[in-house]
C-alpha cells in the first residue's frame, strides 16, 4: 500500500498492521472511497519545526560570521534542510567537540562581553538541534466523514499496543480511554472507554521513547485488575512504513510542508 502526498506526488510504502481492526479500517475507507480524501488538520508540529529550522539556520549564520572573522573554520556549520537526522547527529557531535576544545573561546568571558550574539547563537544551535529530534505528530481527518459507519467489530486488547509508531487509529469518540484515566488518576465510571463508533481519522506519530515492543507498566495491570477491567493497551497501530523512522519523519515533514493533502492507494 502507498501513503501518498497529493501535492508533491511523493509516497511512502506502508504495510498495514495484521489485526482485525486495522484490516476492517482499511477495507472500509477504500470501499467508501474515502482513501484519497485526507488532510493534515493539526499542523502545529509542522509549523513549529519549520520555525525551529529557520531559527537554527539564523544562528548558524551568526556563528559562521564569527568563525570567518576569527579564522576558526572548524566551528562553521552547513545549514540544515528539513528534519535531517544525519545532519542533526553530525552537527551535535561537532558542537559538543568544540564546546569542550574551544571553551575559552565559545564561552569565554571576553567573547561573552564582545560577541554576545555569537555566544547566544552557539548555545541555541544545541537547543534547536534537540528540539527537532524528539516527538513529532500530525493528525489527519477526512473530508468525507469523521467516522466509519456500519463497522461491527470489537476492539480487543491483542489489537492494541503500548508503543507509538507510524500510523495510529485514535481513541477519540465519547469517552476517555482507561489508560488515560489511569495516568490522570480519574475514577472509573460511565466515561471509561465509552467508544461507540470507529474514527475515520488517524495520526502519524514519531515517538523515539515509545518504540515497538514496549511492555505494560505493572502498576497499570494492577489498576485494571482492581477495577475489573480488561488490560487494554492505549494505542491501535494501523500500519508501519517500510523506511527507518528517522527517514520517515524527514519525508513526512518535507512533503507536508508543501501540501497537507494525503491519501492511500493499493
Amino acid at each position: 500500500m502507498k501513503f501518498i502526498f497529493l501535492k508533491s506526488g511523493d509516497y511512502l510504502e506502508l504495510e498495514p498492521n495484521n489485526t482485525p481492526i486495522a484490516s476492517v479500517w482499511f477495507e472500509s475507507i477504500f470501499s467508501k472511497k474515502m482513501n484519497m480524501s485526507y488532510f493534515a488538520r493539526d499542523t502545529s508540529f509542522i509549523t513549529r519545526s519549520n520555525e525551529t529550522i529557520n531559527n537554527l539556520n539564523a544562528a548558524i549564520d551568526i556563528v559562521n560570521k564569527f568563525a570567518v572573522e576569527k579564522n576558526l573554520p572548524q566551528i562553521m556549520f552547513n545549514k540544515i534542510v528539513g528534519i535531517d537526522q544525519q545532519w542533526l547527529n553530525a552537527s551535535h557531535k561537532k558542537w559538543v567537540l568544540y564546546t569542550d576544545r574551544l571553551k575559552n573561546i565559545v564561552n569565554g568571558d571576553n567573547t561573552k562581553q564582545n560577541y554576545p550574539s555569537f555566544v547566544k547563537s552557539w548555545q541555541n544551535i544545541n537547543l534547536y538541534i534537540h528540539s527537532l529530534e524528539y516527538y513529532y505528530s500530525v493528525y489527519f481527518t477526512n473530508t468525507n466523514g469523521a467516522y466509519l459507519e456500519n463497522i461491527d467489530i470489537k476492539i480487543q486488547p491483542e489489537d492494541c499496543e503500548y508503543s507509538q509508531h507510524d500510523l495510529i487509529l485514535r481513541f477519540d469518540d465519547l469517552g476517555k480511554h482507561q489508560y488515560d484515566q489511569w495516568i490522570t488518576g480519574s475514577s472509573v465510571d460511565e466515561e471509561t472507554s465509552n467508544y461507540k463508533t470507529i474514527s475515520a481519522r488517524f495520526e502519524y506519530v514519531f515517538n523515539p521513547q515509545l518504540n515497538k515492543g514496549i511492555l505494560p507498566n505493572p502498576a497499570y495491570i494492577e489498576w485494571c485488575n482492581q477495577n475489573n477491567l480488561q488490560v487494554m493497551p492505549p494505542w491501535i497501530i494501523l500500519g508501519n512504513f517500510k523506511k527507518n523512522k528517522w527517514e520517515i519523519k524527514q519525508l513526512m515533514h518535507q512533503n507536508l510542508s508543501r501540501g497537507l493533502e494525503v491519501g492511500f492507494e493499493l
